[in-house]
């Protein structure tokens, strides 16, 4: 890949930050939900990965030509994905707390490979 170094075990850091990230994330926003909206919360940091996610891809790849399709496709993703089902998610940790929401969430998997097994 163009512009990254060859690093030893990339790919393994990469999970396990993605996982502490994950992790610190519902501590962290149960923290803020008391006193600030879940959609608001769900803005803030949707905003803060958008601009890190253009960043990382600017600077691995350089401006590259996406086809329309595939921005369609992206944009529908983040609609249900980030918007929709984190702004559910934060309202679920606000409500039920973390020791609760977390554990259904993992169940998304689940469900998501059952219906495409379903569907497929």
């Amino acid at each position: 890949m163009p512009g990254l170094p060859h690093l030893p075990y990339l790919g393994e850091l990469a999970g396990l930050l993605s996982a502490c990230a994950w992790g610190a994330t519902g501590v962290v926003v149960r923290a803020y939900l008391g006193r600030v909206p879940a959609v608001a919360v769900n803005s803030l940091r949707n905003t803060i990965s958008s601009i890190a996610f253009v960043l990382i891809w600017l600077a691995l790849r350089g401006p590259a030509p996406v086809p329309s399709g595939g921005v369609l496709l992206l944009v529908a993703s983040m609609i249900v994905g980030l918007v929709l089902g984190d702004s559910l998610y934060f309202e679920a940790l606000k409500r039920i707390g973390v020791a609760r929401a977390m554990p259904i969430s993992m169940g998304y998997p689940v469900l998501a490979s059952v219906l495409a097994r379903s569907r497929l």
